[in-house]
């Protein structure tokens, strides 16, 4: 777990979690990333900020990582 601010909303405190779950099938990787947040609201959800795309490059990159590690 783990709060954040926006630029320019740093009233704005948000919670953001990621847990790994077992997928117990022997497949590779061994586990799935569930990443969630909690937030006052839309606008403040970081969507409106663009934070959509941010988040996508660095899964892509977290991606590229673990085909790595195999």
């Amino acid at each position: 777990m783990q709060t954040f601010t926006f630029d320019g909303q740093p009233e704005d405190v948000s919670l953001g979690t990621l847990r790994f779950e077992d997928l117990g099938d022997g497949r590779h990787p061994p586990a799935r990333a569930v990443a969630g947040g909690q937030f006052r609201g839309p606008a403040t959800s970081g969507l409106a900020s663009g934070m959509e795309t941010g988040v996508d490059q660095g899964y892509a990159k977290l991606d590229a990582l673990v085909a790595e590690l195999r």
